[in-house]
C-alpha cells in the first residue's frame, strides 16, 4: 500500500506540475550536504565499518546495510538515526522558486514528488 500512495503522489505531483508549472505545491528533498557524514564516517571506520556513500539515496541505503552489526540491534539503530539526523528535511515549494532538476526527493529517490 505504501508503494501504491508513493506513485500516486508522484503522479499527483506530475499532473499538478503539468498544469501549473510555475505554481504546482510540489515537496523537495535535496541530497546530503558534502562532507557532513565526516563524522559519521570516522566513526563507522573506527568500528570496523564502511563509510556512507551518498552519491546516491540508492547507494546510501546499500551502504547503511553494509553497516551491519549482527551482533548489536542498537548499533545498526543509531547508525540509521545519526544518518537520518545528519539530512536535510524536506520541504514543500512553489515550482516557480527552483530549477526542474531541484524538484528530487533524495529520500524517496523520486524527481519530482
Amino acid at each position: 500500500i505504501e508503494e501504491f500512495m508513493l506513485f500516486a503522489n508522484v503522479a499527483v505531483a506530475e499532473k499538478i506540475y503539468k498544469e501549473f508549472p510555475k505554481w504546482a505545491c510540489l515537496r523537495r528533498h535535496p541530497p546530503p550536504i558534502d562532507g557532513i557524514m565526516d563524522g559519521l564516517n570516522e566513526a563507522l571506520t573506527v568500528q570496523g565499518m564502511p563509510v556512507l556513500d551518498q552519491t546516491s539515496s540508492k547507494t546510501l541505503a546499500d551502504s547503511l546495510d553494509a553497516c551491519n552489526d549482527k551482533h548489536d540491534e542498537f548499533f545498526n539503530k543509531l547508525v540509521r538515526m545519526l544518518t537520518t539526523r545528519n539530512m536535510s528535511q524536506a520541504k514543500y515549494f512553489s515550482s516557480g522558486e527552483f530549477d526542474k532538476k531541484l524538484y528530487a526527493h533524495y529520500g524517496l529517490a523520486m524527481p519530482i514528488y
